[in-house]
């Protein structure tokens, strides 16, 4: 959990520093991209996981349980996203993927 967390946190408030002095951008931008990366690792989601019975909530997007852990993830990727104009296509993809774990299946079909 602390995994997630520290790196969740650590791109949330880089990113606050990048907005805050966007001549910056360059020296943080690339870290805010790997810390909020690293927080959708599954070792990361491993403690949260377990809770649930086993029940990865980005492997199971119609459990009744929320998984409400992965909008972490999904929050530090939407920074680094604002920060950083050359976000990586792929890790958008992911992101979008925690997006519709993280807020359930029925509101983004909706």
């Amino acid at each position: 959990m602390w995994g997630l967390l520290a790196h969740q946190m650590t791109a949330l408030g880089l990113a606050q520093v990048v907005l805050a002095h966007p001549e910056w951008r360059d020296r943080y931008a690339p870290i805010v991209i790997r810390s909020a990366a690293k927080s959708l690792l599954p070792e990361m989601r491993t403690v949260f996981t377990d809770a649930w019975h086993g029940e990865d909530g980005r492997a199971v997007p119609d459990s009744s349980h929320g998984h409400a852990y992965l909008s972490y993830p999904a929050l530090a990727l939407g920074m680094a996203r604002l920060v950083d104009p050359a976000f990586p296509t792929a890790l958008a993809v992911e992101q979008d993927s925690a997006r519709y774990f993280a807020g359930g299946a029925a509101l983004v079909r909706s």
